[in-house]
């Protein structure tokens, strides 16, 4: 079997197609190469000081789909959706922030200024700010996920309403390097489910040129 060849999109149509699928089919289930591509986009996304505090799980057994919908207050669209995925915020990169900057093989002298230099600003930082830094990563990795599966017609629902606290319990996650920060809902959107047009601030007065 030939692989399947994709039409390459506009960027503006890409960013126009994206939308909060609240009717997915269920009957309909996203190949197994455009889900890779879509993790593959999130695991290439940018990231401060290069530290990719995030982990990405997958979600498609029918039973966690449902159970997680309870966790998410729920929300049909959860389990109806073809797969979700979990973005966890790594909140130990203290720990690998050296490891890391050692692996990237730069001379001694930008090896050791860019270690005093932000070492200690890693260090300086409590429980909360280390949550709130990882996770305005994983809002990069978000965004880059769901215009991946733009591109390939796969529609996307972004959830931050959900019970962290009972979703971190249910994952068993060691909360002291682990938790959770959003859910993306996956798959194709049900027949007659349309997007409304987009609704947004005018140009000018979210964008000032200085």
């Amino acid at each position: 079997m030939h692989p399947a060849t994709h039409t390459a999109m506009p960027m503006e149509e890409i960013i126009n197609e994206r939308y909060a699928c609240r009717e997915f089919d269920m009957q309909r289930s996203v190949p197994q190469e455009d889900i890779h591509f879509i993790l593959d986009a999130a695991r290439l996304a940018p990231s401060s000081l290069a530290l990719e505090p995030w982990q990405f799980l997958v979600v498609q057994k029918p039973q966690q789909k449902e159970e997680i919908a309870q966790i998410a207050y729920g929300q049909s669209y959860i389990k109806n959706c073809n797969f979700i995925v979990i973005l966890l915020s790594r909140i130990d990169f203290q720990d690998y922030f050296v490891e890391r900057l050692k692996q990237k093989n730069l001379p001694q002298e930008r090896f050791e200024k860019t270690l005093n230099t932000y070492l200690p600003f890693l260090q300086a930082m409590d429980d909360r700010k280390k949550l709130a830094y990882a996770d305005a990563q994983n809002h990069l990795a978000l965004m880059q996920m769901t215009l991946a599966a733009s591109s390939r017609k796969v529609d996307s629902c972004i959830i931050g309403g959900f019970d962290h606290d009972a979703l971190n319990q249910y994952l068993k996650l060691d909360t002291n390097t682990h938790q959770s920060c959003l859910m993306v809902a996956f798959g194709y959107r049900k027949a007659g489910e349309t997007s409304s047009p987009k609704t947004r601030l005018p140009f000018n007065e979210v964008v000032k040129f200085l």
